[in-house]
């Protein structure tokens, strides 16, 4: 099998046909965590071009990193990508360049790593600037910075345009829950115990 992928890759190489033969070939050869690791480098070198790395591969080696208690590292790896394509490391400078899957994780990164300003502006980008629609986990990401950086009118709007769309009864029972808590905050008990009735309801 993996001579017939080898072939496959010399004739059609893809990177993610390149994972799905390095992943093959480290069970059938019971490769060890540490030489996994090491390849995983090899390959993001050996397929990066100018100067930046394949984002196939860089996606594999980010969550591959992040699932084996690597996170320094792939906060670094991510970071130097950024350097790599952009020119710096400022996340929230390029905000509006960004992909949306760099937008995303580099939100991520900057949450980790307590750069609220940052997030927010990314967060913003993926809400309010791409073409895509934004997935509910974005803007209830977007929604609860807003509330802990003590902006809750802000928090409100985008809880209540996510509220006012076609999501599961799971979804809909948070986004309320998070009102009712918001407006409870600002005292408006009465709509908060609607919305907290709600939110229980669903």
């Amino acid at each position: 099998v993996l001579y017939k992928m080898e072939k496959a890759l010399e004739e059609n190489y893809s990177s993610e046909l390149l994972i799905e033969y390095m992943q093959f070939k480290w069970i059938v050869e019971n490769t060890s965590e540490e030489n996994v690791i090491i390849d995983i480098w090899r390959l993001l070198e050996n397929t990066s071009e100018n100067n930046i790395y394949d984002e196939y591969i860089l996606n594999f080696a980010l969550a591959y990193f992040s699932s084996h208690h690597m996170e320094n590292e792939a906060n670094g790896l991510f970071v130097e990508y950024i350097n790599q394509k952009y020119g710096q490391e400022d996340f929230g400078v390029y905000a509006s360049d960004f992909d949306i899957w760099e937008a995303e994780m580099a939100a991520w990164y900057s949450v980790k790593n307590e750069n609220y300003t940052d997030a927010v502006r990314l967060y913003e980008s993926l809400c309010y600037e791409k073409t895509e629609v934004p997935s509910y986990h974005i803007q209830l990401n977007l929604g609860a910075l807003y509330t802990a950086l003590g902006e809750e009118q802000k928090a409100l709007e985008v809880y209540k345009n996510l509220a006012s769309k076609s999501i599961s009864s799971l979804i809909a029972s948070e986004v309320h829950y998070r009102i009712g808590c918001i407006q409870f905050d600002l005292n408006d008990k009465k709509n908060a115990l609607l919305s907290l009735n709600y939110s229980i309801k669903l």
